[in-house]
């Protein structure tokens, strides 16, 4: 059994990154977007690695 995923808060995160400018906000949301997809493609995975 995978950990628990650690807690984020997406509503603070996203409310910070709207406050950068145009092309920080870019990357700020392309670095949220690879956390997320890294969190849910693990939380998939048993320890063998297997779906």
């Amino acid at each position: 059994m995978n950990p628990e995923p650690e807690s984020v808060d997406l509503a603070a995160q996203l409310v910070d990154i709207e406050t950068q400018p145009l092309e920080a906000r870019a990357e700020a949301f392309g670095q949220l977007h690879e956390q997320l997809r890294e969190q849910l493609e693990n939380a998939d995975t048993d320890q063998a690695g297997q779906a």
